[in-house]
């Protein structure tokens, strides 16, 4: 692996981005404007090797997540984009499990009327991928991470009928609010990519208050193995 890299972390959620504020707190170090985001930079220093990380604020949604990502690659020259949040069970998970996602579809993208599939995007790739050297570290690292599909949509998923569609047409096993938005920049990108999510709520009329209770702990979980998984690829030689 080349001697610096830098790394874009996006999180959509002000309280699942308040360990990262914490964490730098005692350090001098800033929370600046990233393009009307709020955004902290640090590093991270491995046998002598260097990562640059750009921790982004994004804002909730789709448009919010894709703008951060496209600018983290396209003005901050990041070589790697990781994104981590809670999201809700659509199947095979539950409360509590943390999934690493490896592939991502934007569930409300929907042009069935010209005859294309769910979610489909004529002459597209509409299901990313993950990147497989960061899935494989990660795993490595953490066995316990639970391999998932995750759908992305503008919308918070809290009734049955929704989550058995998106069960029984995308084999989803969780959603959430801006993962497949960043897969969908970084495959343009051709930017290595991955996603650590938390499971808060069963994605049914008790997500709301399932959602809000585990959210408003602010806990430090994700942004920790997020940061041990930054560690462990500086240590490798894979990139």
């Amino acid at each position: 692996m080349k001697k610096e890299i830098k790394i874009g972390l996006i999180v959509a959620d002000e309280h699942e981005y308040a360990p990262v504020e914490k964490f730098v707190q005692d350090k001098n170090i800033k929370i600046y404007d990233f393009y009307k985001n709020r955004a902290i930079d640090f590093t991270i220093t491995q046998q002598g090797k260097t990562a640059y990380i750009t921790a982004v604020l994004c804002g909730i949604g789709k448009v919010n997540a894709a703008s951060a990502a496209a600018m983290l690659i396209a003005k901050d020259k990041a070589d790697i984009l990781i994104n981590f949040g809670l999201s809700g069970i659509v199947s095979d998970l539950k409360k509590g499990d943390i999934a690493i996602c490896k592939s991502f579809i934007e569930h409300d993208f929907d042009i069935t009327p010209f005859g294309y599939k769910p979610a489909q995007k004529p002459q597209e790739t509409y299901c990313y991928k993950a990147d497989q050297t960061l899935l494989k570290l990660f795993v490595n690292l953490y066995p316990f991470l639970k391999s998932a599909v995750a759908v992305t949509g503008d919308q918070f998923i809290c009734d049955k009928t929704t989550k058995d569609f998106l069960k029984n047409e995308f084999s989803a096993q969780c959603c959430d609010m801006e993962s497949a938005a960043i897969a969908s920049v970084c495959h343009q990108g051709d930017i290595p990519f991955v996603s650590l999510r938390k499971m808060s709520d069963d994605a049914d009329e008790t997500a709301t208050m399932e959602y809000r209770e585990l959210n408003f702990k602010q806990e430090d979980v994700l942004f920790k193995i997020t940061l041990d998984g930054i560690k462990k690829l500086l240590d490798s030689d894979d990139r």
